[in-house]
């Protein structure tokens, strides 16, 4: 039969295109189209680990008021794509300001007599912030915060695991007006 040939190899990449398109199995074949579509979006946090927070902060003796101001936040996550294809991942400060960070960039900033400098990272597996915190003696501390993407039937989720001295805080958030 004359294009046999034509229709299988055809037929194999209309199939194969559109399992890519799948994130699901794009993501176990190592594959990355699309692979922040899923991303973006504002998140909410409901779930947090505050108590454990305070704790740690505590321990790494980060004075009271930085304690209080920090757990009184509700946390919060804009993540955009920027005209580039690449992820921007908005966090929200004390007093409401916004911070941003686009993967693969350094940024620093300073609260409290602390100076910070954080890289964003991405990858398949999620977002990587590294930091380090130097405070106003001149000591500095590594801390690393990892944002995974959970996504099942009914709801999307962000979870936040903040590895911070000897221990870790997990996070979880939601899209904004998202009842799950």
């Amino acid at each position: 039969m004359p294009g046999c040939r034509r229709c299988i190899s055809h037929w194999l990449r209309s199939v194969r295109s559109k399992w890519l398109r799948n994130p699901h199995i794009a993501r176990n074949l190592g594959t990355t189209p699309g692979r922040h579509s899923a991303w973006p979006g504002h998140w909410v946090c409901v779930y947090a680990e505050k108590e454990r927070l305070a704790a740690l902060l505590q321990q790494e003796g980060v004075p009271w008021v930085a304690i209080r101001a920090i757990t009184a936040i509700r946390s919060e996550r804009r993540i955009e794509l920027d005209r580039h294809g690449d992820l921007v991942l908005r966090s929200k400060l004390v007093g409401g300001l916004w911070r941003g960070m686009r993967c693969g960039t350094d940024i620093e900033s300073t609260f409290f007599g602390y100076t910070f400098r954080t890289r964003l990272t991405c990858s398949s597996r999620g977002l990587l912030a590294s930091s380090e915190t130097t405070d106003w003696a001149g000591v500095t501390r590594r801390t690393e915060t990892r944002h995974t993407l959970q996504m099942s039937h009914r709801v999307e989720e962000l979870h936040v695991l903040c590895l911070l001295g000897k221990g870790a805080v997990r996070l979880v958030l939601r899209r904004a007006g998202d009842d799950g």
